[in-house]
């Protein structure tokens, strides 16, 4: 019976064990995807620590960071509250096996001293010959065998349980080094975290000592940001336009087509008259055709488009998350959407921004379209490229190597990124992306 039980529980024991490292493999699997995080946000870290100043961009890899070594320490509290809990199970399996053995060892015991009390009424002999049968006799020979088995199998349940019970309490002591080494490695994230809240005390503080400070440089970036936008709603109305007045140019070719057909038309009919009064013959018979009416155009409340670019509009839309990077080489400092800097300070970024460790590096178109403006503005030039529907535009340019109305394909160099206003040193292109005028986050459509 205890032979079972001691089966049934290394059994179940075994369940527990596979799911928690199973478990447990999750968790290194995070941890693995987290310290890549952490590796290219570090290379990130050392082009900014490389540059000549800093600006909010900085402050904005500094907080990724952080919160990627806080996702480190929180996984590492997980693997911890993990060994906790095997510690705790394993402590209960430790007490429960030792308060089977001592049951074990408490019944063998008895055993063992009843067979040394009774001795003399034991003796094999004796209990043998005195037997009333030669069936009584085989009996208790059997008896005998039985008993002495009984007795080898408790001392041999009392030999596993032991060494079961040595392999648990070695399990125990090897998750307490385990929970140490855990505990220094975390310690060690705790004080990276520390020297990174440093560095961005210290990047704030340079910031705000410059005569442009945060506010002032939020300031002009929604300044250009705005301009953008502005633009791109003109180079909208202006496609519109194009497009309507193509479309009424078309309109006015096939109404004086129209028209043409049916003057000939009523000329040959008057003609046939003539000649039919001539030779006093019956005119011919006019056969009165009927024209179906066109249908009223309907209102237009969206912006008109040409089938060619009805066709790229699906393309580009089927490439969502799949486009490349504008600007080679580069990693996203300012991302879209709301940005939180220290102080409280709170803004709505429109664009996606990408910097290099230098200026000069290239930008390149992220689909194919058409280039429908370039703008230049306190020495840096803007590009407006049209995919249908989308467009995408490159700010921040030191020069270009388009011209409007050039057609460009996905990865076509457009010009050279200039650095930040802040001299940083650093190459960084303003990216924007628009559906019908609308602003896009560049981020969905850009292969991370």
């Amino acid at each position: 019976m205890l032979k079972y039980i001691l089966i049934l529980l290394i059994q179940t024991l075994l369940i527990l064990t596979v799911k928690a490292q199973d478990n447990k493999t999750e968790l290194f699997k995070e941890r693995d995807g987290i310290k890549k995080e952490l590796v290219e946000l570090q290379k990130q870290l050392s082009i900014m620590e490389g540059s000549r100043k800093k600006s909010f961009g900085d402050i904005r890899i500094i907080q990724d960071k952080m919160a990627t070594q806080q996702r480190l320490v929180d996984n590492i509290g997980r693997e911890i509250n993990m060994i906790d809990r095997d510690m705790t199970t394993t402590q209960r399996e430790i007490n429960g096996l030792n308060a089977k053995l001592d049951t074990l060892k408490k019944a063998y015991a008895k055993s063992i001293v009843y067979a040394y009390k009774n001795r003399n009424n034991y003796n094999f002999l004796a209990f043998i010959f005195s037997s009333n049968s030669f069936n009584d006799a085989l009996k208790r020979i059997q008896y005998l065998k039985s008993y002495r088995n009984y007795r080898a199998r408790q001392a041999e349940d009392i030999k596993k349980y032991k060494e079961y019970l040595q392999g648990k309490t070695q399990d125990l002591d090897n998750k307490k080094k385990e929970k140490t080494n855990v505990i220094q490695n975390q310690n060690v994230e705790l004080n990276e975290m520390a020297g990174s809240k440093n560095k961005l005390d210290i990047t704030i503080k340079e910031i705000n000592s410059k005569e442009r400070n945060i506010s002032t440089e939020i300031a002009l970036r929604k300044r250009k940001q705005a301009k953008i936008t502005a633009m791109i709603i003109a180079i909208g109305k202006r496609e519109e336009l194009a497009r309507r007045k193509a479309v009424e140019a078309e309109t006015k070719r096939l109404k004086a087509i129209a028209d043409a057909e049916a003057k000939a038309e009523a000329a040959a009919r008057a003609k046939a008259i003539r000649d039919a009064k001539a030779n006093n013959t019956k005119p011919p018979v006019e056969v009165v055709k009927v024209k179906p009416i066109a249908p009223k155009p309907k209102p237009i409340n969206e912006p008109l488009y040409a089938p060619a670019e009805v066709a790229l509009s699906a393309s580009f839309e089927q490439n969502r998350g799949k486009l490349p990077f504008p600007l080679q080489g580069s990693y996203i400092s300012t991302r879209f959407g709301l940005q939180k800097l220290p102080g409280g300070i709170e803004f709505n970024n429109e664009s996606t921004t990408f910097e290099t460790s230098s200026a000069g590096t290239i930008a390149v178109a992220v689909f194919n379209g058409t280039v429908s403006s370039i703008q230049e503005d306190d020495g840096t030039k803007t590009v407006f490229i049209t995919h249908g529907k989308y467009k995408s535009v490159y700010a921040n340019l030191s020069s270009t190597t388009v011209s409007v109305g050039q057609a460009v394909t996905t990865g076509q160099a457009l010009g050279k990124c200039a650095t930040s206003e802040e001299g940083t040193g650093r190459g960084v292109l303003e990216f924007m992306m628009f559906r019908d005028n609308k602003i896009e986050n560049p981020e969905r459509w850009i292969r991370h």
